[in-house]
């Protein structure tokens, strides 16, 4: 109750400032994407020749690059948390709250 009660006022405050709440929260999960799907394709890629060239440094680079992918996972999710789902379509509210 007490978040459906801040979306709202997230909502109205948003609005009443001139600020449209779900262009704003759809251009967050757009980067957030593209910016994740570059990051884990790195990973995976790191992790690849890491499994083929088994080394101490293919491991390194492949466990930092997976390291940077969790930590930018994270800090989306956070982020996500902060955005009001009222007045979002139904794929972009899914994505705020996964």
């Amino acid at each position: 109750m007490r978040r459906l009660a801040f979306e709202c006022f997230a909502f109205v405050a948003l609005v009443t400032l001139g600020i449209e709440a779900p262009a704003q929260d759809r251009r967050f999960v757009e980067a957030a994407e593209q910016r994740l799907l570059e990051l884990w394709a790195d990973s995976e890629r790191a992790g690849w020749v890491a499994r083929v060239f088994v080394t101490e440094d293919t491991e390194i680079i492949a466990a930092k690059a997976e390291a940077l992918a969790l930590q930018a996972t994270a800090d989306y999710a956070k982020r996500a948390a902060g955005f009001p789902t009222v007045g979002l379509d139904a794929a972009t509210a899914r994505k705020l709250t996964l």
